[in-house]
This record gives structure tokens, sequence and C-alpha cells, in this order.
């Protein structure tokens, strides 16, 4: 592990401090150097300093041990236990302050990759898991055999659940932004950054949902999938039910944006067992697909039947349909107006006040909208099926 990251260790921060520093291994041979020519050479006076835990009392006869130059060397330990050492040439005392502050840099590093890295096993674990369940099927694997090994790590399969997607900003981009330490400093923590930062909104997500038998998973930089339990109380409601998700999904949003990260994040209906869990997973998916740009950003799959039907006709009837309905319309140069116009009339339940306050426009604006739609069509204003049907041409023109 000290091997993967000493060379740059040594060149960033020997540039940053304008000091020649060496990093040796548990066998005082140095794996890390400003001064490249050094590497793999033998620092003898590493041998005394690791045996005793102790930095050498003074620089009395440096000139007489191998590959050893004025300055100040201490060891670096991880879990007690001494693996090395970090050197600062120069004289003592200017340069011991620095090398006590790159070993405690470096044992701080160092055990921030034990722990991601035990962070990062169960994670995979997880990972794993929620890949077989979304590729779920029951002519490779056994339903048994991954509700069987879903329970050993701690999850009841059976249980109905959500499947929640949280798609947000790149990581790597948003630490890039931030950091303002140089370049080279940058490339040797960004991989750790990353996985830092993940592990924080996996807490975030953890956070919110906290049922012990959710599941969360990070498929990628920008893909969050969590399996949480249908929390319903006799008592409950339904609805009531989506209604703490949403608060939920909500809450996860305005965490993630005080990181500026942008999230948008699709709901799929109830699901139990493989095959249950695998459809309400691709709903989630569907739902992030079909959502709109709307203001809060948060897609409930069941929201979007009509529209994931009409998905999956035949692209050559859904064009010829809208074709159809739309041609006439399709000639005005504010076509996209009244299309708006269209939707939010449907939508609205045919109320003219809610229709005008969901276009941010006065009734007598949609009155005269609504007039030039029934008379360019040659229609009646009441005829709501017609509207309907013009209403799904244009669903499958979008």
């Amino acid at each position: 592990m000290l091997q993967d990251i000493s060379q740059n260790l040594a060149e960033s921060i020997g540039a940053i401090i304008n000091k020649e520093i060496i990093i040796t291994d548990e066998h005082a041979v140095i794996i890390g150097a400003s001064d490249e020519t050094r590497i793999g050479s033998l620092h003898e006076a590493s041998i005394r300093i690791m045996q005793t835990g102790k930095p050498n009392r003074d620089n009395n006869d440096i000139a007489k041990l191998s590959g050893t130059r004025e300055g100040f060397c201490l060891p670096v330990k991880l879990q007690s236990k001494t693996i090395g050492s970090v050197g600062v040439t120069g004289k003592r005392e200017e340069v011991k302050y620095y090398c006590y502050l790159i070993k405690e840099y470096l044992e701080n590093l160092l055990y921030q990759e034990i722990y991601l890295k035990s962070v990062q096993m169960r994670d995979q674990h997880i990972t794993d898991l929620v890949i077989d369940i979304a590729s779920f099927n029951q002519t490779i694997m056994e339903e048994s055999i991954l509700l069987s090994r879903a329970e050993e790590m701690g999850y009841n399969l059976t249980l109905p659940h959500y499947a929640v997607i949280v798609a947000c900003g790149n990581a790597k981009q948003h630490i890039s932004s931030r950091n303002k330490l140089p370049e080279k400093t940058l490339d040797i923590s960004m991989e750790l950054k990353i996985q830092t930062l993940h592990i924080k909104l996996q807490f975030i997500l953890a956070d919110y949902f906290s049922h012990p038998n959710t599941i969360i998973a990070s498929l990628s930089d920008n893909k969050f999938v969590i399996f949480h339990p249908v929390e319903v109380l006799q008592y409950q409601l339904h609805q009531d039910s989506l209604a703490e998700l949403k608060e939920k999904c909500k809450g996860v949003m305005n965490e993630f944006s005080k990181l500026d990260i942008t999230t948008y994040i699709g709901v799929g209906g109830e699901g139990s067992n493989a095959e249950g869990l695998k459809q309400t997973y691709e709903e989630a998916n569907k739902a992030l697909k079909l959502g709109d740009e709307s203001a809060d950003n948060i897609y409930f799959y069941d929201d979007f039947l009509l529209e994931d039907a009409i998905d999956r006709l035949p692209p050559d009837f859904t064009k010829r349909y809208a074709e159809s309905h739309l041609s006439r319309l399709a000639q005005l140069n504010h076509a996209d107006e009244l299309y708006r116009t269209i939707i939010a009339w449907c939508e609205s339940g045919f109320n003219r006040s809610k229709a005008a306050e969901k276009l941010f426009i006065h009734q007598n604006t949609l009155d005269y909208r609504i007039k030039k739609i029934v008379d360019v069509l040659d229609m009646d204003t009441h005829d709501y099926k017609k509207f309907i049907r013009l209403y799904v041409a244009i669903l499958m023109k979008k």
C-alpha cells in the first residue's frame, strides 16, 4: 500500500515545500523520492529509526551511513506496526516539523485507504447483489439462491420494496472544481477523494433510507440504486407511504444540492422477490427516462404509465399517429406553445384556473390559445375526447 503512493507523494509534497523528501519501505529501501536517482537505494539511517521507533538523536557520523543525507527522519506506522520511514533533507531543526507533518499526513492517508478498502469490499458484495437483481433471469439463476445470498447479508427480499434510482452529477468533476491544490497533488488523491465523496453520499442516502432492510448500492460515479421496503402501517393508506417516500427523496436532493450535485430520482412501483424487484428497478429506470424537467426532479413510474405504454409502441405507428393529429398545428410558428397548452389543459382536468396556473399565464390568454386550437382544427371547445387524442399525439411526438 505504501509502495503505491510513495513516489507521487514525495514528488508533490517536495515541490510544495521545496525540500527533498524520501520514503522507505520496512527494509529501509527508498521507494519514493523527490530525487528519483535515490529510488531503490538503502537508507541506512532508517534501519535504526525503525528499530527504535524514534528519530536519531543527531546527525553525527551521517556521512558513514549508506544512502543517507543530512536531515530528519521518522518511522511510518500503521496499526502499531512500523512499515517504513519518511525523511526530509536539510538542516535538522529547520526540516523536522515538515517531517512530523508529512508523517501524520501519510499515516492518515494509509488509515483511510484501509478503511475504504473494507467499506469497498462490503459495498462490492452489495453492488453484485443489486446487479444480479437488476439482471435476474430465472433460466440462468435460481431465485432461491439469490434470496439466500441476500439473507446471508441481512436482507429479506421477499418483503415488498420500492426501487429508487438516484442519478447525479459526475463526482470527479465535482471534486476537481473545488480543489485548489497543485495538479500533482490533485492527481495523487483524486481517486481517494472520489471514493470518500461516494461514501459521504451513501451516508446521506442511509440517513434518509434508514430501514434495516434497505439495500443501497453505487453502480457508477453517477448512479445509486436503493431497494427500500414499503413502510405501510395498518392505519396508513398506500398514498401516505408514497408521500413519505417522496419526502425522503426531497431530503436527499436537498443534501446533495449542498454539495453542488444536481440530482434526478426515479421511483418504481412495489415489488418483492427476485422477479418483482427486477421489475420495480426497470420501472425506476423508465421513470428517469420518461420524466420531464419538473420542478422537483422526482419521477414516480405510476405517473408515467401512459408514456410508458406509448414508448412501447412501434415507432412508425407513433410517428403516423402524431403526424395525422398534429400536422395542422405543426405548421404554425407558435406550435410548441399550443402543444404545452394542450398538455396543461388535459392534465388539469380541463379546469381553466388550474391550467392557467400551470402555464403561468392569465386565464384570458388560456382562452385565446384554446380558441386558436379549436379554430385551426375545426373542433368543438368541449370535445374533450379530441383533446385527449391530441394529448396522446403530443406525447408520441415527444
